[in-house]
């Protein structure tokens, strides 16, 4: 079998990569899935919360602009993927005004964003009357997103567009020649490709390995979220809401609350287990910090991963130590929200229609290569 390009991974930076880069005939493109379902690590076990405002200008950026695009697929496609509740972002002043400071350098956050003092934050949620948090940062333009719907459209597209998706289908090797690419050994037999996009998830390291490669410095971790049991308390037209000083937020779902205590274990292995005393911990900070929410019964709880980098920056690019290996990874808590916009990127790089400066610069994987060669000579 021959493939172009062999993407592994079929979350959010895997499918998103798959339609962009099947817009272009020319390459011939399949997408492998070692699960029997895409997106059951990470991908389909987020908040579903499409958050914009964020502190560093790159992610801001690439958010705001993905967001555009989806609700432009949307409209297009006649699909419901995302709903605009707005959201609303609490914590102490220092914090909120640091955080305006750096995402006002977006102009489109810049004109959404409306800094709220604490009468504005209990008119606009009810149950922050006694919270800790005493200023805010409102937004129409954030919200939800339908998180399977949004995966499911982009392997579709890709599928229309030509390209082969394929789920149950492991690799295990990848030989190299000449310091590039050659192939892949999938699922007991061998796929001749010119590219291998990493967008393993937590796994990415292990993709590398298989490749000759020394692994980067990514740390996937556990976090848990909570729905309540219905709640006469809960207005079902809140926008989410985030108090970024204390690590905690919530949203309204299905009557009750979608909450998370922003916890962040290492973990990493292919199945994610609840550990029963995160329900203590999640009752503990809500009642420290949201008081009138302390009385919330979980009455179901998951857990996913969530990979991390040392800056918080995704790796994206060619890695500089093998031609044709192309990581998509390190989304860490972002990677729904600025997907569409990722596997933009990706496909730009794969194609060679990217220039090494400008965003891509920023999230390049040579950047994180000074820290490995550190990490190894120690």
């Amino acid at each position: 079998m021959k493939t172009h390009v062999l993407i592994v991974g079929g979350g959010f930076a895997g499918a998103a990569t798959a339609a962009a880069l099947s817009k272009d005939t020319s390459v011939s493109i399949t997408l492998i899935e070692g699960e029997k379902v895409p997106g059951v690590h990470s991908s389909g076990r987020n908040a579903s919360m499409a958050r914009r405002v964020i502190g560093d200008p790159l992610l801001a950026h690439l958010a705001c602009q993905s967001i555009d695009d989806i609700r432009s697929m949307q409209a297009k496609d006649n699909v419901q993927l995302f709903d605009e509740t707005g959201g609303l972002l609490i914590g102490q002043p220092t914090d909120i005004e640091s955080l305006h400071r750096l995402a006002n350098e977006i102009p489109d956050l810049k004109q959404d964003m409306q800094v709220v003092q604490r009468p504005d934050l209990l008119q606009r949620i009810n149950a922050l009357t006694d919270a800790s948090s005493t200023l805010g940062i409102a937004t129409n333009r954030c919200g939800v997103v339908d998180i399977h719907a949004l995966l499911s459209h982009y392997l579709n597209i890709a599928r229309t567009q030509g390209a082969r998706v394929l789920t149950n289908h492991r690799i295990s090797a990848i030989e190299t020649q000449g310091g590039a690419i050659k192939r892949a050994f999938v699922n007991e037999s061998w796929i001749n490709c010119d590219v291998i996009i990493n967008a393993a998830g937590f796994a990415a390291n292990t993709v590398a390995d298989m490749a000759g490669l020394d692994p980067l410095p990514i740390t996937p971790s556990r976090r848990h979220l909570f729905v309540t049991e219905r709640w006469e308390q809960i207005d079902p037209n809140w926008p989410f809401v985030w108090d970024i000083s204390h690590g905690l937020y919530f949203r309204p779902e299905s009557g009750g609350l979608l909450m998370c205590a922003c916890d962040q274990t290492p973990w990493d292995k292919s199945e994610v287990p609840v550990e029963p005393t995160m329900r203590l911990s999640l009752a503990e900070k809500f009642s420290t910090y949201i008081p009138q929410l302390a009385e919330a019964r979980p009455a179901h709880a998951w857990a996913g991963l969530r990979v991390l980098t040392p800056d918080n920056r995704f790796i994206i690019g060619e890695d500089p130590r093998l031609q044709g290996f192309v990581w998509a990874a390190g989304l860490g808590g972002h990677g729904m929200t600025p997907s569409h916009g990722v596997g933009q990127l990706v496909a730009r790089v794969v194609t060679g229609k990217e220039s090494s400066e400008g965003i891509y610069q920023g999230f390049s994987p040579k950047r994180l290569l000074t820290t490995v060669d550190e990490s190894f000579a120690a």
